[in-house]
């Protein structure tokens, strides 16, 4: 069976990948996804003239609008991740890693019910000294009138960006980078990418926290389903919490924090096999 080319050329399984084949694989994606967004804002742009509406209010996008340029988004980018994965190193299916259920799972989602303390007392803060960010717009579409509207949004925010996202970045982009053998690169790399995806500067910066945990549970576990169960457990905590009124003070906000280092940290307890090997990501055991 043949092996399908690199971007650039080929490249043996377990060789490594040169460093200016995966620059080609990211450019790719960069680009593609430039390109996806660009459509997409053009598409809305024409669809909001033919309604007869100004396109300058893009920012005032209603919650159905705004959740279902959301899933476009975050689907064509995905179809792109899945499209460029067919161009790594045989087998494609490597840059989205499933496994078999282990704890990584229960932790992941555990993690993922307190996580969301830190970036959301974060933004808090940031969002007092700042000018309003676009998360001000996603708690007006999820506390809107328009139930439909909520429904879409709600959906686009706590099932749909789970997936997406995690299986552009924990999957395939963690894989590109992961490719350039130093394993360092892969999980501070898609956290970088993962918060300067959102754009908005008070979001990405907050977001540090949450995605840096994402990249622990997807590093240890070798799998994309802890990071999307975790990711899953934030965003659907988030949106249930969109119409209440609490207020995170800063213990709430580093006790959480605290209390997801400790999950995680307690995770690695189970990494050590009763015969004395110590536990590999996906369940298999090194002695």
């Amino acid at each position: 069976m043949t092996r399908r080319a690199d971007i650039g050329g080929s490249t043996p399984e377990g060789a490594g990948t040169a460093p200016w084949r995966v620059l080609a694989h990211l450019s790719a994606f960069v680009v593609g996804s430039i390109l996806w967004v660009a459509l997409l804002g053009v598409g809305t742009a024409v669809g909001m003239l033919l309604a007869g509406e100004n396109p300058e209010e893009v920012a005032d996008l209603g919650p159905r609008m705004l959740g279902g340029l959301a899933m476009l988004q975050a689907a064509g980018m995905a179809g792109l991740a899945v499209g460029l994965a067919w161009l790594l190193p045989a087998p494609w299916t490597a840059a989205f890693p499933a496994g078999r259920p282990t704890r990584w799972w229960v932790v992941g989602a555990a993690a993922g019910l307190v996580v969301w303390t830190l970036p959301s007392w974060l933004a808090d803060q940031l969002e007092a000294v700042f000018p309003p960010s676009a998360l001000d717009q996603v708690v007006s579409g999820l506390t809107s009138d328009d139930l439909v509207g909520r429904l879409v949004l709600s959906v686009a925010i706590a099932i749909s960006a789970p997936i997406l996202e995690e299986l552009v970045f924990r999957g395939y982009l963690w894989r590109v980078l992961d490719l350039s053998y130093a394993p360092w690169v892969a999980p501070l790399g898609t956290t970088a990418l993962f918060c300067a995806y959102h754009l908005d500067p008070i979001q990405s910066t907050a977001l540090l926290p949450t995605a840096a945990a994402f990249a622990w549970l997807r590093s240890r576990s070798g799998s994309v389903v802890p990071p999307i169960l975790a990711h899953f457990a934030n965003n659907g905590l988030g949106v249930l919490l969109a119409d209440s009124e609490l207020e995170l003070t800063a213990p709430m906000a580093f006790g959480g924090a605290a209390l997801t280092v400790a999950i995680l940290a307690a995770a690695e307890f189970g990494r050590f096999s009763p015969s004395g090997g110590t536990s590999r990501p996906g369940g298999a055991s090194r002695t």
